[in-house]
């Protein structure tokens, strides 16, 4: 990094921060892997050189599967099909930016940073709008996408060429990268390359296959977006959903255009390291800047969101663009007309936040809306100025209300509630009951308000993580040395404070739901970095730099970090057991046209390639609502022969694992047991099961192998002396 001198060194405080450096990489390394609690991080070290030497070509063997980078060519199309979705959705944004006149705001960089998250959130409220319409056509989206680039170019050349005499605007300083960035560019280069080739893997991950790719591959096959009953999760704010669907648009295919979508989706990384950037540029140095985007993305939980197409990757993105908005409005509030127009940008910013997943409410627009309130207050009593802060408040209420508006509109109409499934107690809700209330409440609570468990759940976020960079709270805890901006750290570690109380009290406490502190942290990590940076110590963060990277580029490198085989040949990956579940891939070599599926238990269906029918876990089961009458009782056989005629089923599949995994976690419907089957194959429905899938008594845990000799004894086998569990089995329909 570039040698700057720091507003103030005391020896003292640095001896201090060195000391903690030490001592906290010392607890961090000796702390054991959350998903190998055998293997501490000293341990893992030993598989660090094997993992970079799997990076020589050739070196990659995975059985039968085709590996080499002659399976690199094909995903050349698919990187232009996501940029030629993330070029429209910058021009669309840039296009709205210059409406909203504000093409002199900021810098180049800023601007077009903003730009960036603006025609994301844009690109997607289109995608939703056009999608209720019924109008999910390719060419359409195609040629849209197009419009906004050619739009944009025109307008570029048109103000450029319209006003030839005008005296030319400033500009931001030239790029040119000095010698001692070079290393830290090759750096986040590598960890760049590998979220995208992990990014243009087929998914494995259950939550993405089961409603973050499987509700927009509903939507693309039915060509319109509708209310999806079975799957409860698709009634969330899928802004980062519909960018999916986008890329199955633009690629007029679900499955290739799945994997352009986490390709556009893994761009919020890069798009969230350049808006801190901004952030340490303005509010520290450029050096700074350039920490913090370092930091940021040799992170291995940026790594991990960025190669599975989950939202957090984008909520971490609004948090620091929408804290460059912030900063952007603040330093204009004197110029009203600016400012309104900056404040209803952050406010979409901040809105398109919560248009990720609901607890972007509580993690950007709470904190953000308090801190404009106190912005506005501070700069009225400090120059005895009145500022216009109801107009201001009313623009930011715009703003936001424009980015999350539709979807709280869209479940209004469809559900009775805006915030479906969420406060079901207040607006009620369709397709939604008590025992279903129950069980979702109880499975999104925090699990208990003990205050003596913060320790422990704080340590979890600190080094406790498997994803956790050493890098962050090693060195946040030194930006305190920056004496002239202990107001601007005061501000930043409330903020930090305030996301960790607020993941501890309305939260079931999974670790992605923290993630939107990175981005903070990792700027108060850049300026303490800094700070050590500049002393004598220089030596010691060096030291502590090189070695947390090379051991986050070696985790992230490991199947622990997720599906990592980048040269696969895609569609043979796609069609094996690593990434199909079992039974439907059996399902998917075995159905004939015009034959249909009920999937009972198993929901993560994604990867299906035939009609089916399926619930996920919170949702009325399926086979329950067909067999029972509103009281439980059982229909006769002529009813229950008619809803699966009705439905077109042909098969049943149950996933007796799922349900089993169920039962001891979020709770399952109690008709869903052996006994239903068995009696349905008596009534003459089905035929008799054909065992899938086997998992022995001795591989489960002790409350795995109680519930299952109580409630799915039925199914309870013993297969060449191996007691055990038939976790998969399939059913035919017989005719009348």
């Amino acid at each position: 990094m570039t040698s700057e001198r720091s507003p103030s060194s005391i020896r003292p405080g640095i001896i201090a921060g060195a000391v903690w450096v030490v001592l906290f990489a010392w607890l961090f390394f000796d702390s054991d892997l959350q998903n190998a609690p055998s293997m501490s991080r000293w341990k893992f070290w030993q598989e660090v050189p094997f993992q970079l030497l799997d990076l020589l070509p050739g070196s990659q063997q995975f059985g039968d599967l085709p590996v080499g980078w002659s399976y690199f060519a094909p995903r050349q199309w698919l990187i232009l099909a996501a940029g030629f979705i993330s070029c429209g959705a910058w021009c669309l944004g840039r296009l709205l930016l210059r409406s909203l006149k504000l093409t002199q705001v900021g810098t180049v960089l800023e601007r077009q940073t903003l730009a960036l998250a603006v025609g994301y959130a844009a690109l997607s409220l289109l995608t939703l709008g056009f999608g209720l319409a019924g109008l999910l056509v390719s060419n359409l989206f195609r040629g849209m996408l197009l419009a906004f680039v050619v739009a944009d170019l025109l307008w570029t050349f048109l103000s450029r060429s319209l006003q030839p005499s005008a005296p030319s605007r400033k500009t931001a300083e030239p790029w040119i990268l000095p010698y001692e960035l070079m290393l830290p560019v090759i750096v986040i280069g590598s960890f760049l390359m590998c979220m995208l080739l992990g990014a243009l893997l087929p998914s494995i991950d259950f939550d993405v296959k089961e409603y973050h790719l499987q509700g927009p591959k509903e939507w693309y096959l039915a060509g319109e977006i509708t209310w999806l009953k079975h799957n409860v999760y698709t009634s969330f704010p899928f802004l980062t959903e519909m960018l999916s669907l986008t890329g199955m648009l633009v690629c007029g295919d679900w499955f290739f255009g799945a994997l352009v979508g986490k390709a556009v989706l893994m761009s919020f990384a890069p798009l969230t390291a350049v808006a801190l950037y901004c952030l340490g540029r303005r509010w520290f140095s450029p050096s700074v800047g350039w920490w913090a985007a370092l930091i940021y993305l040799t992170t291995p939980w940026i790594y991990r969101v960025s190669i599975i197409a989950y939202t957090e990757g984008a909520l971490m993105a609004y948090t620091a663009v929408t804290l460059l908005a912030f900063e952007l409005s603040r330093s204009h509030l004197n110029e009203v007309a600016t400012a309104k127009r900056l404040w209803m940008v952050t406010g979409m910013l901040a809105g398109s936040a919560m248009a990720c997943k609901y607890p972007g409410l509580i993690s950007v627009v709470v904190p953000i809306s308090a801190a404009a309130l106190v912005a506005c207050v501070r700069r009225t009593r400090a120059e005895s100025s009145s500022l216009p802060i109801l107009k201001y408040a009313g623009f930011f209420i715009l703003g936001g209300a424009l980015a999350i508006g539709p979807w709280l509109l869209k479940n209004a109409a469809q559900t009775g509630n805006p915030v479906y499934p969420l406060a079901w107690s207040i607006f009620g809700g369709d397709d939604w009951n008590p025992e279903l209330q129950a069980k979702w409440k109880d499975a999104h609570s925090p699990p208990h308000y003990r205050l003596a468990n913060i320790p422990q759940d704080a340590w979890r976020i600190l080094a406790g993580s498997d994803y956790q960079s050493l890098l962050l709270f090693a060195f946040a805890p030194l930006s305190w040395l920056w004496k002239e901006k202990r107001r601007l750290l005061g501000g930043l570690w409330i903020y930090l404070a305030w996301l960790f109380l607020s993941w501890w009290c309305f939260t079931h406490r999974i670790d992605r739901f923290w993630l939107p502190m990175i981005p903070v942290v990792s700027l108060l990590a850049a300026a303490g970095l800094q700070q050590l940076w500049q002393s004598r110590a220089k030596w010691l963060s060096a030291a502590v730099v090189g070695l947390a990277i090379l051991f986050n580029f070696g985790l992230i490198l490991s199947t622990r970090a997720g599906l990592n085989i980048y040269l696969a040949d895609i569609e043979a990956l796609a069609q094996s057991p690593i990434v199909q579940p079992p039974g439907i891939l059996e399902m998917n070599e075995s159905l004939q046209e015009g034959e249909k599926l009920l999937s009972v238990g198993e929901a993560n269906v994604f990867d299906a390639r035939f009609p089916l029918d399926y619930n996920t876990v919170f949702d009325i089961s399926l086979l329950e609502e067909w067999c029972t009458d509103t009281d439980g009782e059982w229909l006769t056989v002529e009813e229950i022969r008619q809803n699966l005629q009705d439905a077109g089923i042909t098969h049943v599949l149950v996933n007796w694992g799922e349900i089993l995994r169920y039962r001891l976690t979020y709770r399952y419907t109690d008709f869903a047991v052996p006994e239903s089957l068995d009696r349905l194959v008596e009534m003459g429905i089905l035929t008799s099961p054909e065992p899938l899938t086997f998992k022995s008594l001795e591989e489960m845990s002790e409350n795995e192998r109680r519930e299952t000799t109580s409630t799915l004894s039925g199914r309870v086998r013993t297969v060449q002396g191996t007691t055990g569990l038939i976790t998969n089995e399939t059913y035919r329909v017989l005719p009348e």
